[in-house]
């Protein structure tokens, strides 16, 4: 999530809103777009994360969530490096996510 975050509000921000298409009319409205993809791809990585674990590991997982929520980028960067091929779920989803929003802004344009 942290990669996300880095994307979105950084300098590559700008190059990542053209990639998909997206050219906001103000700085207004791209603080918002960029706000609404921050929480639109966190939400995607939690889904992946939580789609990825055992039973045990997800009930320990939703209460880091509930309880430690400051802990979730530490714990997601301990729970990547030992639950195998999770890393590549999440950069997968990633992926599929940014083409699809490309695809609809191309349908919709």
């Amino acid at each position: 999530m942290a990669k996300i975050d880095k994307i979105l509000s950084g300098t590559n921000s700008d190059q990542f809103l053209a990639a998909l298409g997206v050219q906001p009319s103000s700085a207004e409205e791209r603080g918002q777009i960029l706000e609404q993809l921050t929480q639109h791809f966190d939400a995607l990585i939690l889904e992946t994360v939580a789609s990825s674990l055992e039973p045990g590991e997800r009930v320990k997982f939703q209460q880091l969530l509930r309880d430690d929520p400051d802990r979730l980028e530490e714990w997601l960067a301990e729970t990547t490096s030992h639950v195998p091929g999770l890393a590549k779920k999440i950069d997968a989803a990633i992926v599929a996510e940014i083409e699809a929003i490309r695809t609809a802004k191309t349908k919709i344009s």
